[in-house]
């Protein structure tokens, strides 16, 4: 039996912040619920984490990073500092968001 989710006081915000930009980074300590969260408010779901789909996300990060943002937004791209660890750049990831129109 799935749990029943329960709405936390940053959802409002957060749906606030979404109608006005495309992409939030939510921080936070382990199994606070960060990703929970974001699955309620998001349309489409990227986990880099995925043990079957790892490997072949880090070669699209390094190869054309833009790939992983697609999908319907707000989209969710969980545990994303994967890739940042594997060597795709920051400025990379900003620089792709900002051309694919979730950021202003």
């Amino acid at each position: 039996m799935a749990k029943k989710y329960l709405k936390r006081i940053f959802d409002d915000e957060l749906e606030e912040v979404l109608d006005m930009i495309g992409a939030v980074l939510i921080v936070g300590p382990k199994w606070c619920g960060k990703t929970t969260t974001a699955e309620q408010h998001a349309k489409s779901v990227l986990k880099l984490q995925d043990p079957d789909n790892r490997e072949n996300y880090l070669k699209t990060a390094d190869i054309k990073p833009s790939l992983l943002l697609k999908g319907e937004k707000p989209r969710l791209i969980d545990e994303w500092q994967v890739a940042l660890y594997y060597g795709m750049q920051l400025e990379q990831v900003l620089m792709n968001l900002k051309e694919m129109d979730y950021t202003s």
